[in-house]
């Protein structure tokens, strides 16, 4: 059984992912992502600026849907899918982050294509 200080982490990642995922809020993602954020994907530029560059540069039709949530301590591994991003198929990934003072310090992403059903 989750804590509630897990129970809130998890609320606080889905919240993110979605301000900047699928409503583009960057302005109000800045307070999500630590200014000294890490990024450990190969595939996306380096830092906080390098996130926010990849969901600028997504088609308008992008759009977040989040699958199991896990959480222990200050870490976080979200399993989730975005479609409508300008590809035959959806971007599957796992997202593994680190929450501190209720900011994402690093994440490093695990990803693959999958073809829509």
């Amino acid at each position: 059984m989750a804590t509630a200080q897990e129970a809130a982490t998890k609320a606080l990642v889905i919240e993110a992912f979605d301000t900047l995922s699928n409503r583009r809020g960057y302005a109000v993602a800045e307070r999500f992502c630590s200014p000294d954020h890490i990024q450990h994907s190969a595939q996306i530029s380096p830092g906080r600026g390098g996130l926010f560059d990849l969901i600028r540069n997504a088609p308008p039709t992008l759009c977040y849907e989040h699958g199991v949530i896990l959480a222990e301590g200050e870490h976080v591994m979200v399993h989730g899918r975005f479609s409508g991003n300008g590809r035959p198929t959806a971007w599957i990934a796992v997202d593994v982050l680190r929450i501190v003072d209720a900011c994402s310090l690093s994440v490093g992403t695990c990803s693959r294509m999958k073809r829509r059903p």
